[in-house]
């Protein structure tokens, strides 16, 4: 149940998925790195490759490590969550901080805010998790 001190469940979705989002595209980044070491890997001639190996892979070995790292993000997404459980009511006036049993205190909040199925990213999830707020895979596209 929206109140005025708390964002919508629509709002909770579109920032979730732009940090979801934002993972997707690190992740996607890592992969070009790689795609650039394969190729290199691939030449026919041994000068090439011994001029660039090393130099391609150590970028993709560290910027790999940088770009799969969820930390510099947690802190971000346990505020949004902590949001929205310590300060949202249920429709009897109760804390979701106060929830026991059954759905996660998230999970419930997303389903009284009428946040559909499949309507946020996996990376959110991941990171979500990481950060103490499971959320149930029902919500997760």
């Amino acid at each position: 149940m929206a109140v005025e001190n708390v964002i919508s469940g629509a709002e909770y979705v579109v920032i979730a998925n732009h940090y979801g989002n934002l993972r997707r595209q690190l992740t996607s980044a890592a992969n070009y790195l790689y795609s650039a070491v394969y190729k290199i890997v691939q030449f026919n001639e041994f000068e090439p490759t011994l001029d660039l190996l090393n130099a391609f892979y150590e970028t993709y070995t560290l910027q790999t490590q940088v770009l799969n790292n969820n930390t510099p993000y947690i802190g971000a997404v346990r505020a949004l969550n902590a949001h929205v459980v310590n300060r949202a009511v249920d429709g009897d006036g109760n804390s979701y901080s106060d929830i026991t049993g059954g759905l996660s205190a998230i999970d419930q909040w997303l389903d009284d805010e009428g946040v559909a199925d499949n309507s946020i990213l996996e990376e959110w999830q991941t990171m979500s998790t990481a950060a103490g707020f499971a959320i149930d895979d029902g919500f997760v596209i």
